[in-house]
């Protein structure tokens, strides 16, 4: 080989080199300037909070932004359902206070798409509400701050995902008289 040859090569190789050490040298979580946050939410969507929980009462305990995955199961196996689950995340859960089992979701319907929620109203969150009976309740954003506004429409998001639920057990034809 000439020696304009051995220089490409190892001109070649050096910036291989760079480049994989550039892609395999992760900077160091614990050495980047992290400052802690003045606010968990804004104050909009803690007025909404506070009045959530007032709605709901004491038997009950109110979080926001709860990963899905945490709510609801997938069965073994059903990987994209899984990673769906494991990628959102509801504005609210309620739960109940004694055992911490979801009793309902509250969700603000979105202005625009985003990268995890379709815009307006998600139709696989509700499918799968209505599925596994966990109430939804949909609401067009955190302004609602009245708390027997949110207490009367939480028991109409109810009466529908039972009333949804009793239509499914009868779907075969039995009605509740034969039971």
């Amino acid at each position: 080989m000439q020696t304009l040859h051995w220089f490409i090569l190892g001109g070649l190789v050096l910036a291989i080199l760079v480049v994989l050490k550039t892609l395999l040298a992760s900077p160091d979580p614990g050495k980047q300037p992290c400052t802690v946050r003045q606010h968990f939410c804004t104050r909009q969507r803690r007025k909404f909070w506070q009045a959530l929980q007032k709605a709901v009462g004491q038997d009950y305990l109110v979080l926001p932004h709860v990963p899905l995955a945490a709510l609801l199961a997938a069965p073994e196996g059903s990987g994209t359902l899984e990673e769906w689950l494991r990628r959102r995340w509801v504005d609210f859960a309620i739960l109940h206070l004694g055992n911490l089992t979801p009793a309902a979701v509250v969700q603000f319907e979105r202005e625009r798409s985003d990268s995890m929620w379709k815009q307006g109203r998600d139709a696989t969150l509700t499918a799968l509400a209505e599925q596994t009976g966990l109430t939804l309740l949909w609401l067009p954003s955190d302004n609602y701050q009245h708390v027997e506004l949110l207490r009367h429409a939480l028991e109409q998001a109810k009466a529908r995902a039972k009333a949804m639920k009793n239509e499914e057990e009868f779907a075969d034809g039995t009605s509740a008289l034969d039971i």
